[in-house]
């Protein structure tokens, strides 16, 4: 009976009036997240969704707006800046947390951000070599030509972090984190993951296969990242350098778009079975067991993390 007098008691920001109507300090988050009423959880949700897509919306535009590659370039890094600071301020006001860790430069434990995402940024390298490596072992990859041209080439790698951070905050930042604090990690990652690949279901040549694929291989993927890592950080470096990766250093189209600066200029065979066809190797086989391989890798070593340590592996 106690317990559910607490319940209805808890105001909007999660903290508890003391006998004399004080208002106490304030509970831990998931406990916030999963007491409130439904319907605040759910206006919370929205509110983020549709507040963080226009964000990453007026993002990617500005980003490419002047057509000069280093004020494009600067855009870049301040647009990606605001929408983490931004993030970061929509965690303290509407969980009422003081130190919400998921893109703070230093977290509470005192690290950096920078090791998860270089480490990150490495295995969306590595993840995206192996599957170019594969596609040309399957005779399907060769290249015709190199264009380098390093105005362009850094301009489209900072375009890619816009990329990389907006989707994260929206899909694990907002989505995940919220259905994780209220029904679940299971429940997050199966809800965000179908979202995130049926997200890409208006580009070009997408299906409902590639919409499956992406979820799997990547939607998983991301979800298992951030579950292992505790933060955005280790997530938003996988997608960083996978969308890099993938469309301007190998000359893919990225989920249906191709890159407007190539530095490899590819001949690409005609098996969509092991190329993905006109929506890019996100539509491949070869890129879905991989990704899946890897997402079952990651949630593994989160549960044995958590069992021994206590801790993340990779924060």
């Amino acid at each position: 009976m106690e317990e559910n007098n607490l319940d209805n008691n808890l105001h909007i920001d999660g903290t508890a009036p003391s006998a004399g109507g004080r208002v106490e300090s304030p509970v831990n988050t998931a406990h916030f997240l999963k007491r409130i009423p439904l319907w605040k959880w759910s206006l919370l949700l929205v509110g983020g969704l549709v507040l963080f897509f226009i964000l990453y919306g007026l993002s990617t535009g500005l980003s490419q707006a002047s057509g000069k590659w280093l004020v494009d370039t600067a855009l870049a890094i301040v647009l990606s800046s605001v929408m983490l600071a931004a993030y970061h301020f929509w965690l303290r006001l509407t969980e009422r947390n003081s130190s919400p860790s998921d893109v703070a430069p230093i977290s509470p434990s005192g690290k950096s951000f920078i090791l998860p995402l270089l480490r990150g940024q490495g295995v969306g390298i590595v993840f995206f070599g192996v599957v170019t490596l594969l596609i040309f072992a399957f005779g399907q990859y060769s290249v015709k030509s190199i264009d380098w041209d390093a105005p362009s080439f850094l301009q489209w790698f900072f375009f890619f972090m816009v990329v990389g951070v907006g989707e994260e905050v929206l899909f694990r930042g907002i989505l995940y984190r919220m259905i994780d604090k209220r029904w679940g990690k299971l429940w997050a990652l199966l809800v965000s993951s179908l979202l995130f690949g049926f997200g890409h279901l208006p580009n070009e040549d997408a299906t409902v296969w590639s919409s499956f694929a992406i979820a799997i291989e990547a939607g998983l993927l991301l979800g298992a990242a951030y579950s292992l890592s505790g933060n955005l950080w280790f997530p938003i470096g996988i997608h960083w350098t996978w969308n890099f990766m993938e469309g301007v250093f190998f000359g893919f189209d990225v989920s249906g778009s191709p890159s407007a600066y190539k530095f490899l200029i590819p001949e690409i065979g005609q098996s969509e079975i092991i190329t993905g066809g006109g929506f890019g190797p996100e539509a491949s086989v070869i890129t879905v067991v991989l990704g899946l391989a890897l997402s079952v890798l990651f949630l593994w070593m989160s549960a044995e993390g958590k069992k021994k340590e206590g801790t993340s592996p990779v924060r």
